[in-house]
């Protein structure tokens, strides 16, 4: 069993470096999942999952196959943000995985994972024991299958999911075309938008730059609305309303407005976004991508191939300024309740970066010398944002990965009170370098006939333990994982910075001092300037025959005395003068320096004995805090010990009361019950004694009658009788209820 996941590990590097990728295509197949890095391994048209420990090695790893299979080349794969689907695409198609939810439904089978080469080197020496490693059978289907095959010609340039929607996704293809698709109806897209130029077109268009080759999402018009904006004044229905940046190659920015539950102001509606301040080449001709960082107004990152990346806001014209260009210039969304007027947004430059992809910038060439042209340095870019950090993204090339760290993001997220800005450049850091010297020819045929360049194919980004980790897989099959810090230590200002290295430096080089203070230019390179000549002699051979002097000869003996003199002599007089100067000045710098020296060697002992003094006070602040602190723990201590407190005893004591009064309560209701029975008896038996009063009296009225009369019969005697019986049980009856309840009552009380 060892060997079969021995041979799963091989599979993966074997397939990684038997795939022949274009560094002109950026490749990315590796995400994250959850906590498990799903890498795509072509040869078996199946995804790895891998999971991770605390230390970046793999302690699982699950086959993912798919129940149908691609027909093209894998370049990226793409998660959504609702993290249930998978995008994986190529430049001929694109297909979408339905991922699980819970991996403890997968099958598995114990086996027992052992270490290899490269990937394999990840898994931990200590781990050699039984761990997992299962396959699973996920539902897969083709997007917009029929629409790749019968048009050869089309390409997918970029793929973006929906932010909020789990089934939404926009694919941009090389016909200058956005398409719109459902993933429950994957055969047609649902919207289709042109951006300019028809596709009969394309051929000129793609020689003009005026492709599009790349496109990101924007933030949602409820953010404009959250920020207080002009935007929101006049708009309620913002949430399902984002906007869509599209990058041309020529460097054009498009703005479109995207609305799921209306598609019809899905369209490109105006010309480029206004680039301030303008440039001759509009920031470069070889755009190849675009990001969009998530604050209001938007931060957009623009990528060249020559390694330029211009970072722009996009900020919203004022409608009260621009009053008769309005409907120009401002976008219009009509929406159930309301139109929505948006006004004209235009990009605002405000930083150039410029990436450094090889470490040496020097190349040898065949012949032996140094060339150090980087102007033919040229890779395609993608830019990921962090998933964690809003003001940190990721540029990924066949150089490398650079890590970009943008401050200005800080200050339009949390906002001063006055509204002040104030010069926060950017941070770079090269975290991965594939290639640190420039090939040359000769070196890049040896490469192509037997190894390629290292350069990185998959990124995979995650969030553990609050920081950001990044997972670089390479075409050599290595893996690469590093923890990036989230903690930024805020920098010192220029002015400061100056100052402190021309204090550290002064001792070393004395120019140095004067030129940081005064922000010039370096002095040996302004000597240069002086002594560059604008105007040079030709280098004159003439025949013996014309060696006569004439004035033409004269002229040109005249011509050169004078550019000898105006550009060496005084030139050289301007240098001898400027060297005075400057020597002057660095005297004066000397003494300057000297005199503080002294003022600080004062300071410094005036400081020290103020730090003795110092120490001294914060002993005796110390001792006396102790004491005080030791006094208040014990004048704590006697206070909760005089706090009155019940024992356990009378707590014991107290329940038995409240079970006491209770019990008291239940005997109180009960003989308010036994007291309404005997009121009610005692009216019965007056009752009684009265009908037994009136009986009695009708018995004494018969018997005189019938000692007066003696009429009665006997049959009425036996009645009376009869009658006078019945009565006398009822009565002894309702005596003996009588005792019984008093007996009850006795019992109670």
């Amino acid at each position: 069993m060892a060997s079969n996941d021995t041979e799963l590990l091989n599979k993966l590097v074997e397939s990684i470096k038997k795939c022949k990728f274009d560094r002109n295509i950026v490749t990315n197949l590796s995400c994250y999942y959850m906590d498990r890095l799903l890498v795509w391994n072509d040869d078996d048209q199946c995804i790895y999952g891998c999971l991770f420990d605390d230390r970046y090695n793999i302690t699982a790893i699950q086959i993912i196959t798919l129940s149908s299979l691609p027909t093209f080349q894998i370049n990226e794969i793409c998660l959504n943000p609702q993290e249930n689907y998978l995008a994986i695409y190529g430049k001929n198609g694109c297909m979408i995985v339905e991922l699980p939810r819970n991996w403890s439904y997968c099958r598995t089978a114990t086996t027992t994972t052992t270490t290899s080469e490269t990937l394999i080197d990840k898994v931990d020496p200590k781990q050699k024991q039984q761990q997992t490693t299962s396959k699973l059978l996920i539902r897969s289907f083709s997007l917009a299958e029929r629409m790749f095959l019968t048009n050869r010609n089309l390409k997918l340039e970029c793929l973006r999911w929906h932010p909020i929607s789990k089934r939404h996704l926009i694919i941009l293809t090389n016909d200058n075309r956005l398409r719109l698709f459902d993933i429950f109806n994957e055969y047609e897209p649902i919207k289709t938008v042109h951006l300019g130029n028809d596709y009969n077109s394309g051929l000129y268009s793609g020689a003009l730059g005026e492709n599009a080759v790349s496109f990101d999402f924007g933030p949602s018009l409820s953010q404009y609305h959250n920020n207080n904006n002009n935007l929101s004044m006049t708009m309620k229905e913002l949430i399902d309303i984002y906007s869509i940046f599209v990058l041309k190659e020529n460097g054009d920015v498009l703005l479109l407005y995207l609305n799921l539950k209306d598609l019809t102001t899905f369209y490109c509606q105006h010309q480029p976004l206004k680039m301030l301040p303008a440039a001759e080449d509009n920031y470069g001709s070889e755009a190849c991508s675009i990001l969009c960082l998530d604050c209001v107004p938007p931060i957009i990152i623009i990528g060249t191939c020559s390694g330029l990346l211009y970072h722009c806001l996009a900020i919203e014209n004022d409608l009260n300024n621009d009053d008769d260009n309005c409907d120009n210039s401002s976008y219009q969304i009509s929406t159930s309740k309301s139109t929505i007027i948006i006004p004209e947004t235009v990009l605002n430059v405000f930083e150039t970066i410029e990436l450094s992809f090889p470490l040496a910038t020097y190349q040898i060439m065949d012949n032996g010398q140094y060339n150090n042209d980087m102007d033919t340095i040229s890779t395609a870019l993608n830019l990921i944002a962090d998933p964690k950090d809003g003001q940190r993204y990721y540029c990924q090339h066949s150089y490398g990965v650079h890590c970009v760290m943008v401050p200005f993001f800080k200050q339009i997220v949390n906002p001063t009170i006055n509204n002040e800005f104030y010069d926060d450049k950017a941070i770079v850091e090269y975290l991965i370098c594939t290639r640190p010297t420039i090939d040359n020819e000769q070196q890049q045929q040896q490469s192509q006939s037997n190894d390629c360049p290292t350069f990185p194919v998959g990124i995979g980004l995650t969030i553990k333990y609050g920081f950001t980790s990044i997972t670089v897989i390479l075409n050599t099959g290595e893996l690469i994982s590093k923890r990036l810090s989230n903690i930024v230590l805020s920098d010192v200002d220029d002015d400061e910075q100056n100052e402190i290295s021309r204090l550290i430096n002064l001792t070393e080089s004395p120019s140095f001092g004067l030129q940081q203070q005064a922000k010039k230019p370096n002095f040996s390179e302004h000597i240069q300037r002086l002594l560059t000549k604008t105007t040079s002699l030709p280098l004159i051979k003439s025949s013996k025959t014309d060696s006569k002097c004439g004035m033409a000869e004269l002229e040109m003996l005249l011509n050169s005395i004078d550019v000898l003199r105006n550009e060496y002599l005084d030139k050289y007089f301007l240098a001898a003068k400027a060297i005075d100067k400057r020597k002057t000045v660095l005297n004066i710098e000397i003494d300057v320096q000297l005199n503080q020296l002294d003022q600080h060697s004062k300071e410094k002992d005036e400081m020290l004995n103020k730090y003795v003094e110092l120490i001294e006070k914060y002993e005796q602040i110390r001792e006396t805090t102790n004491f005080l602190t030791e006094r208040l723990e014990n004048i704590m201590t006697t206070i909760q010990k005089q706090r009155p407190e019940m024992s356990n005893a009378e707590l014991h004591l107290r329940e038995q009361l409240m079970k006491e009064l209770q019990r008291l309560d239940e005997y109180r209701e009960q003989f308010e019950l036994v007291q309404q029975k005997r009121r009610y008896q005692d009216m019965q038996m007056q009752k009684y004694s009265l009908q037994q009063q009136q009986q009695s009296s009708l018995i004494a009225n018969d018997d005189d009658s019938l000692d007066e009369s003696h009429l009665q019969s006997p049959t009425q005697l036996k009645n009376i009788k009869q009658i006078l019986a019945n009565q006398s049980k009822e009565i002894t009856g309702l005596i003996a209820i009588i005792n019984t309840l008093k007996k009850k009552t006795i019992n109670i009380s």
